[in-house]
């Protein structure tokens, strides 16, 4: 009989501190991933905060001028960045599942945001002529939403796309 009281006393103890292992505090002050972005010292901040928490080598000078941030949380997301540039920085962010993200540009400067909050979107961007600059931040929440991006000229160096919702299309041709 002492072993069965002792068997419960401890079932219960597991189970009291099982329920308290599970509660949470609810946090206000979170700012979302795409509000976070929407300013470049919002990216930079983030970034700088990513980059500070490794612990590989320190950067050299050469390759502190440009970088790459990938983050992916869900499954069947794919990245693509083929990019070449003498300084900029490159911030690619899916959080949800079956996304696609391609992007091949070639410029001096380069900075590029593209943040994927859903299911089954997808970005594409080519431009195969060298710029100058390319600034280009795109912001896809909701599920089922493509923009496909060829090219670029003056028109389109400074690009900021907002997709909100469900099933939206864009297709972007800028050639000079």
């Amino acid at each position: 009989m002492k072993t069965f009281k002792l068997f419960v006393f401890a079932i219960l103890m597991c189970a009291a501190t099982g329920v308290h292992a599970q509660t949470f505090a609810n946090s206000t002050n979170q700012t979302p991933a795409s509000e976070s972005f929407s300013t470049q010292d919002g990216l930079t901040n983030f970034i700088s905060s990513q980059t500070t928490q490794r612990s590989v080598a320190p950067l050299t000078t050469a390759q502190s001028e440009t970088s790459v941030l990938i983050t992916q949380v869900g499954s069947n997301n794919e990245i693509t960045a083929n990019t070449q540039s003498e300084t900029g920085s490159v911030a690619l962010i899916q959080q949800g599942n079956d996304n696609t993200t391609y992007t091949d540009v070639s410029a001096t400067e380069l900075q590029t945001t593209v943040i994927q909050n859903g299911n089954n979107n997808n970005y594409l961007n080519f431009n195969v002529f060298t710029k100058d600059l390319s600034e280009t931040t795109v912001i896809q929440n909701g599920n089922n939403q493509s923009l496909i991006r060829h090219g670029g000229n003056a028109l389109s160096d400074k690009l900021k796309v907002n997709m909100q919702g469900q099933g939206q299309s864009l297709i972007i041709r800028s050639f000079n």
